[in-house]
C-alpha cells in the first residue's frame, strides 16, 4: 500500500504542478505581450530599426568608397608592374599587355561593384521583430 500512497501523492503533485506551471506561463506569456505593444517599447523598437537602418547606410558608402581607394590603388600598381615588365622584357610585351588588359577589366569590374552597392538601406525594408509568440 505504501507504494501505491506514493504513486497516488506523485500523480496529484505533477496534475496540480501542472496546472500552476501552465497558469503561470500564461501569466508571463501576457505580460510579455503587454510590454511588447506598450508605446514606449515600440517606440524604441522603431528607433532602432531607424538606427540600424542610418548605419547600414553609412556603412554601405564607407565599403564603396574604399572599394573604390582599392581598385584605383590596384590599377596605378598594374601600371607601374606593366611599365616595368615592359622595360625589363621588351620581347614579352604582348604578354603583358595582355595580362594588363585582364587587371583592367578586373578593376573595372570591382569598380562597378562598388558602384552597384546599395547607397540607401530603407527602413521600411528592414524586417520588424515579430511580437513574442511562446516564451
Amino acid at each position: 500500500m505504501g507504494k501505491l500512497t506514493v504513486a497516488a501523492a506523485a500523480a496529484t503533485g505533477y496534475v496540480l504542478g501542472t496546472r500552476a506551471g501552465r497558469e503561470r506561463y500564461e501569466q508571463i506569456k501576457r505580460q510579455a505581450r503587454r510590454v511588447w505593444n506598450d508605446p514606449r517599447v515600440a517606440d524604441k523598437r522603431h528607433d532602432a530599426v531607424d538606427l540600424a537602418s542610418q548605419k547600414a547606410n553609412e556603412a554601405a558608402a564607407a565599403a564603396k568608397q574604399k572599394a573604390s581607394e582599392a581598385a584605383a590603388a590596384a590599377k596605378h600598381k598594374a601600371e607601374e608592374v606593366v611599365a616595368d615588365a615592359r622595360e625589363s622584357n621588351p620581347e614579352a610585351a604582348e604578354k603583358i599587355d595582355d595580362a594588363a588588359v585582364k587587371v583592367t577589366e578586373a578593376v573595372h569590374d570591382v569598380k562597378d561593384a562598388a558602384a552597384a552597392t546599395p547607397s540607401n538601406v530603407k527602413g521600411d525594408e528592414v524586417r520588424q521583430p515579430a511580437p513574442p509568440q511562446g516564451i
